[in-house]
């Protein structure tokens, strides 16, 4: 695991709350970072929506030193999300996940969105035949 941090700042603006939150990890000597401003309060997942398709996944993987793969369940209730107002991504796309996948995430999303959480349950993972 790497260390990490994160901050949250909430006020009531108007009839609106808004709020401030950002994440923070240390990886090869640099602090990254993701930083969202979100007005409102969260609403469920829509059926069939970007954020339905990116925040309920039930199944994770995990690439193993061997080279074979875990599979793992993750349960946990449905999510509610806030739209982000703005979000913000300063890390060094490269070295965190490889050249491939700095043409399709940079600094400033195309969409974003902040969930809830609650507690998750991982479950014990099974190789995956070859």
């Amino acid at each position: 695991s790497l260390p990490m941090g994160h901050r949250l700042e909430f006020r009531e603006e108007g009839a609106a709350r808004k709020g401030t939150l950002e994440y923070s990890w240390r990886f090869q000597s640099e602090i990254h970072r993701m930083l969202a401003t979100i007005l409102g309060d969260p609403v469920p997942l829509a059926e069939g929506s970007e954020q339905q398709f990116i925040a309920e996944h039930y199944w994770g993987y995990a690439a193993q030193k061997d080279g074979a793969t875990l599979e793992y369940r993750v349960e946990h209730p449905p999510w509610r999300v806030h739209r982000a107002e703005s979000a913000e991504l300063s890390a060094d796309i490269e070295s965190l996940y490889g050249k491939v996948f700095t043409e399709f995430i940079g600094p400033n999303p195309d969409s974003a969105f902040v969930a809830e959480g609650s507690p998750v349950t991982v479950y014990r993972g099974q190789p995956i035949a070859r």
